[in-house]
């Protein structure tokens, strides 16, 4: 089954409408996707979520209670958006999971409850305090307090981010409804000339084109964006007035209004929040869920290939502090040095912004608390060896060859030759990468500026039906750059696309030897699936791992896929199932009963018996048709006793399909095997004919 967009955010998402199945197996299904089970964290998503098929059935959330009874996503953070029905959320003990219902409501369930369920594999995220947005460049977060103009750019620019651009009026509306409180805001655009006339530009730049496409407001009459900037000499920014219409209106540019940032999304492995670091850089921040001195924090995170979370900014601050909701003292990456008498980072830098605890000034200092905490936002210095939660941290970058762009948008890789347009997508292809892309006015006129005075190519090609579309399908129906008079209409095999020295399209003969560049996302320097130790070596230097009662997102999830922390690894072609969970392997190719026992039992497994209505289901989740399933059941050795592979007697009856076992399949006696098939049931079956299994391994702690 395919996966499709949705308002979930970047991402894919699958429906498994054929099968309702308890909360750990659905999550099993997801996991072996490369997904997590789809979370409605935003009302956008929870309407997507309940109506996006036309089953009309209640579906399974990533929303679960963790071992202190809170209900949290599936990375550890506590949801904001809540739609509970009346009543909810249950807090009868055993209720630990969370199911939306087709009205959006949600309600806690006994987790061996069955629901269908819907599967998220997220390709991008916006990082922390931004919001998913399909239009210009895809997160954006609204300001907490007004600013002047300068003072918001400056702010958006320290996030990698630039002051929100409205080139259409649907991101305009879509922008003033963001917030209740409907306060007028700043729109990216400058009158950077010196003489009275105005020339539309944003701060980074781009000639702004909007005219006929939005409205200004000045005294009573509305105008078009140039006729009435031309007027006002002394009033240099634009604001959106909310109350005349959501108009542009001329402002001085030292008055302050709310804003919006603006920025790219990226990728971060999984597991991992992506939070605005210094100097527009991204970094992905991992919540371990542990506690320890600093030292060993430090070393569970350099083994990762990570630092100690240092939140140099306000933004990462807000993150480390508001994450998990509470407010606790969390380890960060500051230290005092004698040396210069003051607090440093982790490469020597001083650190200028000090936000302790009471009000100190910089530089506070108490003997003997070298480290320092952070807890609701406040410093406070603390004894190294105090023990305290920590995050792990890891800046994105580009991969050799490739450069970074426009404050991390991604990277590029730059042509020194020309070549036609297949070569150049060839070479592109080759790099793991794509030919550079041109939906905005920024990338626009980075990559058409690339080579002064020569006409590069972009991904935009025209299909044999006559449209033109970028590499991923998509048309260009929210930005086209197109020329006067351009493209060609008519067959004239002008196919591909260039970017002129005027930085307009110009439609073009594929044939033609052209400048280009690839992009590709920016990746983490190194994440945990990169680390292939058991992690034994680094386990053994933290007293008590295994056992610490928090168990971390990472012990749950994140190194069961990847270094096996507390546990050994299963067997490969095996997936564990839960923590401290058990190993499963599916083998669709069919086999006698007496060759799977066989298969399973090389791999120090057993053919999984199925001893609950609950295990059928799961066991079924495992095949994608219903033609039927080894189960681990025979009465071979006693005729009419059953016993299971783990030497265990059948004692629930009513698994059995109606009028089984009869001993008889088609005429085939006898029928000591069981063999299961939907709606979830057991038949006595022909031990010789062939089925596929499952095969369990038991957990086998390290």
């Amino acid at each position: 089954m395919p996966y499709s967009q949705g308002s979930l955010g970047p991402g894919c998402l699958i429906f498994f409408s054929d099968y309702y199945l308890p909360y750990s197996n659905n999550a099993l299904r997801c996991a072996l996707s490369g997904a997590v089970l789809a979370e409605p964290r935003t009302l956008d998503a929870a309407n997507f979520l309940a109506y996006g098929r036309n089953t009309g059935e209640p579906v399974w959330t990533g929303l679960s209670r963790d071992a202190n009874g809170d209900l949290r996503w599936q990375d550890g953070s506590l949801p904001v958006y809540t739609n509970w029905a009346p009543g909810q959320p249950d807090n009868t003990p055993d209720k630990k999971c969370v199911v939306m219902d087709t009205t959006m409501l949600w309600r806690t369930d006994f987790c061996n409850a069955t629901y269908q369920a819907a599967c998220f594999r997220p390709q991008l995220q916006c990082p922390y305090g931004y919001q998913y947005y399909e239009g210009g460049l895809g997160c954006i977060r609204a300001s907490t307090a007004a600013k002047t103009f300068d003072a918001a750019d400056q702010e958006c620019r320290a996030e990698g981010a630039v002051l929100a651009r409205l080139p259409r009026l649907d991101a305009v509306s879509y922008f003033a409804n963001f917030r209740t409180g409907q306060s007028d805001f700043w729109v990216n655009v400058k009158n950077v000339s010196s003489g009275v006339a105005w020339s539309l530009r944003d701060t980074i730049g781009q000639r702004i084109p909007y005219s006929g496409t939005g409205v200004c407001h000045h005294g009573t009459n509305k105008h078009s964006v140039h006729e009435v900037l031309s007027n006002v000499p002394n009033d240099k920014c634009t604001r959106i007035a909310v109350a005349n219409g959501k108009a542009w209106t001329p402002s001085l540019c030292n008055s302050t209004y709310q804003f919006f940032c603006e920025r790219s999304k990226v990728q971060c492995p999984f597991g991992y929040a992506a939070v605005a670091s210094e100097n527009g850089v991204t970094e992905c921040y991992l919540y371990t869920g542990l506690r320890n001195n600093i030292s060993l924090a430090t070393a569970y995170c350099n083994s990762l290939g990570n630092i100690l979370a240092e939140a140099k900014t306000a933004s990462a601050s807000s993150f480390i502090s508001y994450f998990r909701g509470d407010s606790i003292a969390i380890w960060f990456g500051l230290r005092y040095n004698s040396a210069v008498k003051n607090w440093v980072w982790s490469n020597g830098m001083v650190a200028t912004n000090q936000p302790w605890k009471g009000g100190y000034a910089n530089g506070y200092y108490v003997s003997g608390q070298d480290c320092a905490t952070i807890q609701a936002g406040w410093w406070t210095g603390r004894t190294c060896k105090s023990i305290y939660y920590f995050y792990c941290s890891t800046p994105l970058e580009c991969p050799e060859g490739f450069v970074s762009y426009l404050s991390g948008r991604g990277c590029y890789w730059k042509s020194d030759q020309k070549m036609n347009y297949t070569s150049a997508l060839s070479t592109c292809t080759s790099k793991g990468s794509i030919l550079a892309e041109a939906r905005d006015d920024v990338a626009n006129q980075f990559f058409g500026s690339l080579w002064p005075g020569s006409e590069p190519y972009i991904g935009l090609t025209k299909r044999s039906n006559g449209s033109w579309v970028w590499q991923d399908g998509s048309n260009t129906s929210i930005y086209s750059n197109y020329s006067a008079g351009r493209p060609y209409t008519g067959n004239l095999g002008l196919n591909c696309t260039i970017i002129t020295n005027s930085l307009g399209w110009q439609d073009s003969n594929c044939s033609d030897a052209r400048y280009f560049a690839c992009t590709k996302d920016q990746t983490p320097k190194k994440i945990c699936a990169d680390f292939t130790s058991d992690c034994k070596s680094w386990v053994n230097d933290i007293p008590n791992f295994c056992s610490l009662p928090e168990k971390s997102y990472m012990a749950y999830y994140v190194c069961p896929l990847t270094c096996g922390i507390c546990r050994r690894p299963c067997p490969e072609g095996y997936t564990q199932v839960g923590y401290n969970g058990d190993c499963y392997r599916y083998y669709g190719d069919p086999m006698t009963y007496s060759d799977a026992q066989q298969q399973c039992a090389a791999d120090g497994a057993v053919l999984y018996p199925a001893k609950t209505a609950s295990d059928l289901l799961f066991l079924l989740s495992f095949s994608q048709n219903s033609s039927g399933v080894w189960v681990g059941l025979t009465d071979s050795a006693t005729e009419g006793t059953w016993k299971y592979s783990d030497d265990t007697l059948m004692t629930d009856s009513s698994l059995w399909m109606s009028g089984e076992p009869d001993n008889v399949y088609q005429g085939i006696t006898p029928c000591n095997c069981a063999t299961a098939s939907l709606p979830a049931n057991l038949m006595d079956y022909p031990c010789g004919q062939k089925q596929p299994f499952v095969c369990k391994r038991a957990y086998d702690p390290m």
